[in-house]
């Protein structure tokens, strides 16, 4: 008897990882897809799921992404904005810039006056999620808007004889790393493309952040 349950015991393990892979898979996926729905609710709602992967976990992933989105949005100027350092450059070719507001996390830290070009403002603003910097003319109209976006997302963890079966669910994609194989991506982000009346084109990306 003893020896036909070594014999087995290979293939009992076989099963065991097949059955973890399998639930992973299937556990990552639902998941993916209740935070998908949540995403387009209203602020303030949301949903109860229960999920459970056998000896396995949820893990967060902090700053698995980072987004930077910038455009001039009123006048004739171009502005740019970009980080060095600690601190954030602007510069505006018109010279229309007067002034900057900067928002973290939904938080106004403060406006400075813009007096040289290109001009730094040398602050330490930390963050959890969003920074945002609005560039002001001397009426107080934006005329450039720039965020720094920090995505937090979620890891999967199913135990294998050999490994750890991972399941990364970040800005709606689903990416799978099985011990031994190539990662795989089976979801993407949320990319839309469409025509306008004018010819011209627009590109939407949902940006989902958990």
């Amino acid at each position: 008897m003893s020896a036909v349950v070594v014999f087995l015991q290979p293939f009992v393990i076989d099963l065991n990882d097949n059955r973890a892979w399998a639930a992973g898979g299937v556990t990552a996926e639902q998941l993916n897809n209740r935070l998908l729905v949540v995403a387009d609710m209203p602020n303030g709602t949301g949903l109860a799921h229960e999920t459970g992967i056998p000896g396995g976990g949820i893990n967060v992933l902090f700053n698995v992404e980072s987004w930077t989105i910038g455009a001039d949005i009123h006048g004739n100027d171009r502005v740019e904005v970009h980080r060095n350092g600690s601190g954030i450059v602007i510069q505006s070719d018109n010279r229309t810039a007067d002034a900057v507001r900067i928002t973290a996390d939904d938080v106004i830290q403060g406006t400075w006056q813009l007096d040289t070009m290109p001009a730094l403002i040398d602050e330490r603003i930390p963050y959890t999620s969003t920074l945002q910097v609005e560039v002001l003319d001397r009426n107080g109209t934006v005329i450039h808007r720039w965020a720094e976006i920090s995505i937090d997302g979620l890891r999967l963890s199913s135990p294998l004889s050999q490994g750890t079966f991972d399941v990364d669910l970040s800005n709606g994609a689903v990416i799978k790393n099985l011990p031994g194989d190539d990662v795989q991506i089976e979801r993407f982000p949320r990319l839309s493309h469409r025509s306008t009346i004018d010819g011209g084109h627009t590109v939407r990306l949902v940006l989902l952040d958990v």
